[in-house]
This record gives C-alpha cells, sequence and structure tokens, in this order.
C-alpha cells in the first residue's frame, strides 16, 4: 500500500495528528533528546513511510534508537486507550483542513503538481479523502500502528545514524549479530 492507497495515506495522516505532539513532548522537552524532533507522513516516489526524527549532540545515535523505540512502545498503549470523542476530534480537524481553500494559486499548482510528478493523477485528492476521513475508525488507526510501526516482524525501518564530534562511533567491527539485527 503507498500513497495511492487513500485509506492508508489518511490513516497514517490521522496517526501523525495524534501522536506529533507526543513525540516532540516525550522525545524533546521531557528526555531533552534533540533539538529537532519531528514525527509525520512522508511520501517517496509512490511508498508511503511514517517518519520519527531525533536529532542532537547529547546522546549516541544508538540510544535515541532505543528511546524512539520505546516510545513507539508507550504510544500504542495510549492509542488503545484513546477516547472515540478525541479521536473523532483529530479527524474532524483534518476535514476542516481539507475544505479549507488553497490560500494561493502556487499551493494549488503545487497540489496538481505533485499529483503529476508522483504519477498518481488523483487531482481530486482532497474531496476523496475527506471521503475516506468519514469512514476512519480508532480501531484501524490503532492497528495501522501496531501492525506497521511497532511490529518488528511486519514493518519496514530504515534508521540513519550519523556520529558527530561529541559521540565517536563503536570502535567494534561489525558482527554478524549486529548485521541481522539491522536487518530485523
Amino acid at each position: 500500500d503507498g500513497w495511492d492507497s487513500l485509506e492508508k495515506t489518511c490513516q497514517t495522516k490521522v496517526l501523525a495528528a495524534l501522536t506529533s505532539a507526543d513525540v516532540y513532548e516525550q522525545l524533546r522537552t521531557v528526555e531533552q533528546l534533540g533539538y529537532i524532533v519531528f514525527s509525520g507522513p512522508s511520501k517517496t516516489s509512490t511508498m508511503l513511510n511514517f517518519v520519527i526524527i531525533v536529532q542532537g549532540t547529547k546522546n549516541s545515535p544508538d540510544v535515541l534508537d532505543d528511546r524512539v523505540e520505546l516510545f513507539i512502545k508507550k504510544e500504542y498503549k495510549k492509542l488503545q486507550a484513546i477516547p472515540e470523542e478525541k479521536f473523532n476530534s483529530f479527524v474532524a480537524s483534518e476535514i476542516s483542513r481539507l475544505k479549507s481553500p488553497y490560500k494561493t494559486l502556487t499551493d494549488e499548482s503545487s497540489a496538481y503538481w505533485a499529483e503529476i510528478e508522483g504519477l498518481t493523477y488523483l487531482f481530486a485528492r482532497p474531496f476523496k479523502e475527506i471521503d475516506q476521513f468519514e469512514k476512519i475508525t480508532v480501531q484501524e488507526v490503532t492497528a495501522l500502528w501496531g501492525d506497521s510501526i511497532l511490529n518488528p516482524n511486519q514493518r519496514r525501518k530504515l534508521s540513519v545514524q550519523v556520529y558527530g564530534n561529541r559521540v565517536p562511533p563503536p570502535v567494534q567491527p561489525d558482527t554478524e549479530d549486529s548485521v541481522n539485527k539491522i536487518r530485523s
């Protein structure tokens, strides 16, 4: 399922709306892991992604990766307990955003060009997404987090780790176990 799957795209957008403040609050404010903390949907070609970015200089990339994984587990429990009314308010906010007219001609033409460049040609995307948002349930969104983000056997994870001057890179060479850990 890629960007052309309106169902998954809309579910991912709701997930982002539900979790982005929690990502920032926990990883940036509480744990102070980085000066840049962001999460949300992303599109690579026609592939739909959910990204969590933490950039900082205090901790090694391994520590940041471990803290993100712990956040993902804790957030799943929070999503499972979210009240229906709160969920519906996030969905309504997304629908309201889509119903708003483009602010500038550049915004509108950019939306159309994104459809052309992505080879999706869904020029009525906002209207189609509104229809999808009206069908989304909290159970579907929670299942998407559990299956596609939390479950290491089903997700595909890319962790880019850059070591700066303050945190030296690991000195041990890659082992078969460390490579297998990366592959899992």
